[in-house]
């Protein structure tokens, strides 16, 4: 195997060539098919069960979704995605990622009727840092 070869498979990402080549997007020996999930630690005042999960990584952009699953009892669910891009946050890219949508995750339950209520979700570790709610993004749906 060469050593370029072996590059290929350590680094995953876009190339650019410039004097050589730069990496546009990279990660070192990532699964990107693992994205982040977990469940919520605050519930939203409909007292539904959640979960989210991150979307995106391993994408030729830095835009991430943020997915948000509930289940209310035993008769009905609803969910909704979120983007933004959490890259140009410090704190974030330090290795604070599932910390970070976790606290989007308390933001999107803390005090509301549903944990799909707000039109966008700001972590105050990373305030410079919006996620907008995608249009038309609220399913409810009876079983």
């Amino acid at each position: 195997m060469t050593r370029l070869s072996v590059l290929f498979f350590v680094i995953w990402g876009t190339v650019n060539l410039i004097d050589g080549f730069v990496l546009q997007e990279f990660f070192f020996f990532r699964d990107v098919t693992k994205n982040l999930s977990g469940d919520f630690t605050v519930k939203p005042k409909d007292g539904a069960v959640c979960k989210w999960y991150e979307q995106g990584s391993g994408t030729k952009t830095l835009t991430r979704g943020f997915q948000i699953k509930c289940k209310v009892g035993n008769t009905s669910s609803y969910n909704c995605t979120y983007k933004g891009n959490p890259h140009n946050c410090k704190w974030y890219n330090k290795g604070n990622q599932e910390k970070f949508y976790k606290g989007l995750a308390n933001e999107a339950a803390t005090n509301q009727a549903t944990a799909c209520n707000r039109e966008s979700l700001v972590y105050d570790k990373c305030p410079d840092i919006t996620f907008k709610k995608e249009p038309n993004q609220f399913f409810l749906s009876r079983f």
